[in-house]
């Protein structure tokens, strides 16, 4: 037996529906010309904290948005018919709560022939929360009055804090041997070779190419794939080996 035409629309209407509400971006289709609600999923609803109710009497973006990001919102969507609009914004919560967002905003045509703009909203909380802890993290170490760099197995350094790129310049990318030490190949004793070897912290001095003494202290770690790397602390001895050196001399 046939199913009726309504019937298979309301199943695949249904279908659709399912997977857009399974969806954590947000998804909000409105008319282009009216701006009123057409369509929206469960984190819409839930992130934005409106009832659907309230959502199916607003317009987009008056009721969710600041007056520069709606002036963003309008001047894109008079350009939609080029090419899809791309942009962060500040969704307003129904509790007056900011939340950074990314939005995509595609058109659409209906069975009717009307052009519908698809907003789809993904939340950039966590992503703006590691920037802001990647940002303090970089502030320390820039800040710390001794060398932190990271070398993979195969003696390439990864990473440089800024002490160590005002003393030897930005080496990322490049051998560490040639870089600190100015030789050709590796060194015999490398503390990076041995903390991997033996997956214990080993502890070195070196003198550069400058005639400074570094005290290095390589500690072994894996990255997810299982590569072996070094975090090293770089220490500039100099001053304490000489005053060393001095005070034997007086004492012998």
């Amino acid at each position: 037996m046939n199913k009726p035409a309504t019937q298979i629309y309301s199943e695949i209407k249904d279908y659709y529906t399912k997977i857009i509400d399974s969806l954590e971006d947000t998804i909000f289709i409105f008319d282009l010309q009216t701006y009123k609600a057409i369509e929206w999923n469960k984190a819409f609803s839930s992130i934005s904290g409106y009832s659907d109710k309230e959502i199916s009497s607003s317009k987009f973006p008056d009721n969710y948005f600041g007056k520069q990001d709606q002036k963003q919102i309008k001047l894109a969507t008079k350009e939609i018919h080029k090419s899809p609009a791309k942009f962060e914004l500040s969704l307003i919560t129904n509790d007056e709560t900011k939340i950074p967002f990314e939005y995509v905003l595609v058109p659409i045509v209906n069975p009717e022939g009307k052009t519908l703009i698809c907003s789809i909203g993904k939340d950039l909380r966590d992503c703006k929360k590691s920037e802001e802890a990647l940002f303090t993290l970089n502030l320390i170490l820039s800040s710390l009055d001794e060398g932190l760099d990271i070398v993979s197995s195969n003696y390439i350094i990864q990473f440089q804090n800024k002490y160590l790129k005002d003393r030897f310049g930005n080496a990322i990318g490049k051998k560490c041997y040639k870089t600190y030490l100015g030789l050709n190949g590796p060194c015999w004793d490398c503390s990076m070779r041995e903390a991997i070897k033996q997956n214990k912290i080993v502890i070195t001095e070196k003198t550069t190419t400058s005639n400074r003494i570094y005290e290095i202290i390589a500690i072994p770690f894996k990255q997810s794939k299982g590569k072996g790397n070094v975090l090293e602390v770089v220490r500039d001895i100099t001053d304490r080996k000489r005053i060393k050196k001095r005070n034997e001399k007086k004492s012998s």
